[in-house]
Parts: structure tokens; C-alpha cells; sequence
């Protein structure tokens, strides 16, 4: 459900008990539209929903209890994100979006009240596909090899995908926006050229491969301006053997 810059993964069984809600939600649903009732209308449909978003409440609760009394922070920075998950049906994302944004926003809320601990909702554009190596920055797709697994193609840096999420948001590693007010398009302009900058003030060689990789091309025609005429030699030097 959340995970930290610190590695901690937190709510490691949500997820199979949404498949559960989705399996009792869902099929009540197709059974009640098969003999032509719309579930909505159903009281049995309702409660079902009216559970499903008790468990939402409770579990996010426990979950954000349980990282303030681990963490005690001053300030939290979450992922401004849609709230669904790939494997559910469309009926309990669209609940769960819904439910789910709004149960998280009151319990910061209530923190920010009860304790003074502020927070702030942060565009995530790319933090997830972008490395978090202090000495890299690396932004491209085929980095997030799965929904867990992140293997940077650049420097190697393997980390939990998610964990390294949580260290770009923590660390401004990745160049989106904090106040959530750039385009996707910016922040991929700004996270490829900080990347190459760190790489020039390191005196590091960025590769052909990396340079002809689908983000720093677009980036490239975007701008008008050739990646490679832009930061010429010596500050990068293409490495002709990658291509």
C-alpha cells in the first residue's frame, strides 16, 4: 500500500484483499445485471460497497497509524496518484479511486490537526522509472522491469521499484514538479537533462544507447536541439561500440 525512502514496504496484503472485495463485488454485480437489475439498486450490492469502503478506511488508517508511530516525521510528501491497481475490475478501481484519495487526504489531514505533522501531494512523472543512485538519474521505461522490480540500464542499480520511488520523491532526485504544476512533458525534459548534467559534471561518458533511447529522443525533438551537439565533447562522449 505504501513503501518509504527506508525500504519499508507497508501493507504487503492489500492487495489480495482487494482481490477478495473484487470477487464479491464483481460477481454480485454480472449475477444482478444477468437477470436485468441494475446493482446499484440492489441492497445486497450496497452493503457489499458499504463494507469494501469500511475496509478501505480501517486498513489505510492501521497502515499510516502504524508509519507515523515508526517514523515520527515532521512533514510527509505523497504520490499525487490515480489510486487503482492493474488486476482489479474497472467497478472496484472506480470505487477504490474514489474511496480511497479521499480517505487518505482526511487522515493527513487529521495528523496535520492532531500532531502538526504537515504533508503535501507531489506529481510523480517518471519517479518510478527514473534512478534513484545519488550518482546516476537515469530516466527510461524499460527500467521498471515489473510492478516490484527496478534494474537501472544505465549504472545497474537494482531496488524495489517502489522504494525507489519513495527515495526520488524523498530526495527531488527525479525533476517533477512539487507543487504537481508541470506537464508530464516537462518533467521528462527536466529529468533527462539533469541527468546528463550530473553525467557532464562528473566527467562521466554517457552512451550512445542511453542517448538513443526512446525519452532523451523525444526530449531531443521536443527541444529542437540535438542531446548530443547540446553537451558536446568532452563533457559527453558517445560510445560508438553501444551504436
Amino acid at each position: 500500500m505504501f513503501a518509504t525512502p527506508d525500504g519499508d514496504l507497508l501493507g504487503r496484503t492489500w492487495f489480495d484483499q482487494l482481490k477478495k472485495h473484487d470477487a464479491r463485488i464483481n460477481g454480485l454485480a454480472r449475477r444482478l445485471q444477468s437477470q436485468e437489475i441494475r446493482p446499484n439498486r440492489s441492497r445486497r450490492y450496497r452493503a457489499r460497497v458499504t463494507t469494501f469502503r469500511g475496509f478501505i478506511k480501517a486498513e489505510i488508517g492501521r497502515v499510516l497509524n502504524r508509519l507515523i508511530k515508526m517514523k515520527r516525521p515532521a512533514h510527509i510528501v505523497v504520490e499525487k496518484l490515480d489510486f487503482t491497481a492493474p488486476g482489479l475490475s474497472r467497478r472496484l478501481n472506480r470505487i477504490l479511486a474514489r474511496s480511497g484519495r479521499k480517505v487518505i487526504r482526511e487522515k493527513l489531514k487529521d495528523f496535520e490537526e492532531r500532531y502538526g505533522i504537515t504533508h503535501r501531494e507531489v506529481n510523480p512523472a517518471y519517479s518510478s522509472q527514473t534512478c534513484s543512485n545519488s550518482h546516476c538519474g537515469h530516466v527510461a521505461k524499460a527500467n521498471r522491469k515489473s510492478q516490484a522490480q527496478f534494474a537501472c540500464a544505465s549504472c545497474g542499480h537494482k531496488i524495489h521499484a517502489d522504494v525507489n520511488a519513495a527515495r526520488n520523491l524523498e530526495s527531488g532526485r527525479s525533476a517533477f514538479d512539487r507543487t504537481a504544476h508541470l506537464t508530464k512533458a516537462d518533467s521528462l525534459r527536466l529529468t533527462v537533462h539533469r541527468h546528463l548534467e550530473r553525467n557532464k559534471t562528473r566527467g562521466r561518458v554517457t552512451s550512445a544507447k542511453v542517448l538513443h533511447s526512446p525519452y532523451y529522443r523525444t526530449v531531443t525533438e521536443a527541444s529542437g536541439t540535438p542531446l548530443i551537439r547540446k553537451f558536446t565533447t568532452p563533457d559527453v562522449v558517445g560510445d560508438v561500440s553501444a551504436g
